[in-house]
């Protein structure tokens, strides 16, 4: 459920960024997803990964609400 409860915090986030960074939500129910979960380790919902321009992660956290502030500036030092 508490991927539900971040929904809006997180839909505020990607309209905030729209113009810096692609936000890709992943259900990890599905095959895709539990590849991709599988692939960075994903262990709680929701996980918030930032990559950067060649794939690696310059920020991550898992469970609970997103820290917006700490995935702006993430996003924002990847310039």
């Amino acid at each position: 459920m508490a991927c539900l409860a971040a929904k809006p915090a997180v839909d505020g986030l990607e309209h905030e960024l729209e113009s810096e960074a692609v936000f890709l939500r992943i259900d990890v129910g599905d095959e895709v997803g539990q590849l991709v979960a599988r692939r960075y380790g994903v262990r709680l919902t929701p996980t918030f990964i930032v990559f950067d321009d060649n794939g690696d992660v310059a920020y991550r956290k898992g469970g609970g609400f997103p820290d917006k502030e700490a995935i702006r500036l993430a996003v924002r030092t990847l310039d």
